[in-house]
């Protein structure tokens, strides 16, 4: 796989990258922040407990609104820079029309997900918890490069009738995708190390703070995938391994 194109934008990805996981790192400080809040007044009986579960839900779906529209903006000014002049996305505002919804969407669910494994255990349902981190790891692992890929086919993505068809570039090119997928693994597996330790299970400033610092290199991964996958998705177009998809139709 040719990075040429890619590393002769690397200023531009600097530039991006750095305001990405700026913008990630207060989204999740400012979340943090909301929730120990919360927790506080939960604790304190200030306000019922059906309320704080509310005002809690509330804030994730704020954080999931705030890093789609991130992901959006940010992929797309990528997107638009590294595959010029075929794939186009004129503003940051297209860029949120166009896919803030689908990023919003994936990042909902996670958290969902997440926070179902911590109830499940809470209630003693440790076989249903399990699973379900299994398979929360699972999407994790998956659910960036197959959400990217969906980018760069556009609205085609829904008009095709074969939906996995958008997924070929990683599919048909799975040996020059290993090493995108050892990262994430690798990136996966810390998280998992660092976040358990206990110092992330205070509701404080400190560790709100210290939250949104650890954050960073594993946002640094973000854009890293996005620039492989990207790449993949050229070269997949470019070697006219599926003639049928014309991107320049845009």
């Amino acid at each position: 796989m040719r990075w040429n194109k890619i590393l002769s934008h690397s200023r531009f990805i600097t530039v991006v990258g750095v305001f990405y996981v700026l913008g990630h790192s207060f989204c999740v400080l400012i979340s943090e922040l909301i929730s120990n809040y919360l927790y506080q007044l939960k604790e304190t009986s200030t306000i019922p407990t059906s309320l704080a579960s509310l005002l809690f839900a509330m804030n994730d779906i704020l954080f999931c609104a705030g890093i789609g529209a991130l992901q959006a903006i940010c992929f797309c000014r990528l997107g638009a820079k590294l595959d010029a002049p075929i794939w186009r996305c004129k503003s940051d505002k297209e860029a949120l029309k166009r896919f803030f919804l689908i990023w919003f969407g994936v990042n909902v669910a996670i958290v969902t997900l997440t926070n179902l494994v911590g109830t499940f255990g809470e209630y003693g349902y440790s076989g249903v918890s399990d699973f379900l981190a299994l398979f929360s790891i699972l999407v994790l692992f998956v659910y960036l490069p197959l959400t990217i890929c969906w980018m760069h086919s556009g609205e085609k993505a829904i008009e095709e009738e074969e939906i996995f068809k958008v997924f070929r570039p990683i599919t048909r090119q799975l040996g020059d995708s290993v090493g995108m997928w050892i990262i994430i693994g690798v990136s996966i597996l810390a998280s998992l190390y660092v976040f358990s330790f206990e110092v992330f299970t205070h509701h404080n400033l400190n560790t709100s703070l210290l939250k949104a610092v650890v954050i960073i290199p594993f946002s640094v991964v973000d854009i890293i995938v996005f620039c492989w996958v990207w790449n993949l998705c050229i070269e997949y177009r470019n070697a006219g391994l599926d003639n049928e998809y014309d991107l320049d139709e845009f």
